[in-house]
């Protein structure tokens, strides 16, 4: 798992990550290791920017760089998700809302709990009742993930799943690296989901499952948000507000996805009390997952 946006100034904030058996991360780490030559920890930013490890490069080279790459994680047998918030939206229609921002949270725990029990419901979905471990990097979040995580562990709705999560560098854990790379080109594919796609976008595969709250949907969050300060629990529980034609262009084929041999499947997009951030569903009436 990873994150993109959380920096000062960012349009959107991203939680992206992906799962997969560990034979199918074996498989991936060694073709993933053997393509990036010299390179020994991938990001997306500094290959972006032309810095870190890939100063003095040039644009060409790393393009040749991505070109091996992305098909190393479209074609391996793992699944893809990812949840946006669109933060210049998000502030505006919490603009003299102080007390729903309060109850809402950081956008980041927000986004971060929403893909973790999106993955928890995917799972759930296909019957499947194996461990996971979230691997998460051990960076400023720290501390924040690992709470938002606690609150999931002990969430009684969560499923049958034995959890766990594990902090780590890219270096240590290489299919962080390709959360990573997915985290960015998520972001820049949200910020505006009707704009063409980048083409690393395209190779990173039709396996994915995305959403976000932006401006054809914030009204329900904040509708949402309403409703539980309120405590009319009975009626938030009847949908978040996805995008459901954004994720429904990304479904059709993540569906194929489901087919494949991984713990991974679709969730019903805006149905799903759990895809709601802990700060709010602390105060919902807990029921089954779908």
């Amino acid at each position: 798992m990873d994150e993109s946006g959380t920096h000062e100034g960012s349009p959107t904030v991203v939680v992206a990550g992906y799962l997969g058996r560990p034979e199918a991360w074996r498989d991936w780490t060694e073709k993933w290791t053997e393509a990036l030559g010299p390179i020994k920890v991938y990001h997306a930013v500094d290959a972006q920017n032309l810095t870190g490890e890939f100063e003095g490069w040039t644009s060409a080279e790393v393009g040749e760089l991505v070109k091996r790459l992305l098909p190393i994680t479209a074609e391996a047998e793992i699944a893809a998700t990812a949840v946006a918030l669109d933060l210049r939206v998000f502030e505006a229609a919490m603009k003299g809302r102080d007390d729903l921002k309060e109850l809402f949270g950081t956008p980041y725990v927000a986004c971060l709990q929403w893909v973790m029990q999106a993955i928890l419901n995917l799972a759930s979905s296909v019957g499947s009742s194996e461990p996971i471990t979230f691997i998460h990097e051990n960076n400023d979040f720290f501390s924040q993930a690992y709470e938002c995580f606690s609150w999931i562990k002990a969430n009684p709705n969560r499923g049958d799943n034995v959890i766990s999560l594990t902090f780590g560098a890219k270096k240590d854990y290489p299919p962080l690296q390709a959360a990573d790379i997915f985290a960015y080109e998520a972001n820049r594919r949200l910020r505006n989901i009707n704009a063409p796609e980048r083409h690393p976008w395209a190779a990173l595969g039709a396996h994915k499952f995305v959403a976000n709250y932006g401006p054809d949907n914030m009204d329900y969050l904040v509708e949402t948000l309403d409703k539980i300060k309120i405590g009319q629990f009975d009626e938030s529980t009847r949908g978040t507000g996805w995008n459901s034609s954004w994720c429904r262009r990304e479904l059709k084929s993540f569906r194929e996805c489901a087919q494949r041999p991984v713990n991974f499947a679709v969730p019903v997009c805006g149905s799903n009390q759990s895809l709601l951030p802990q700060h709010l569903t602390r105060s919902l009436v807990r029921t089954k997952p779908c």
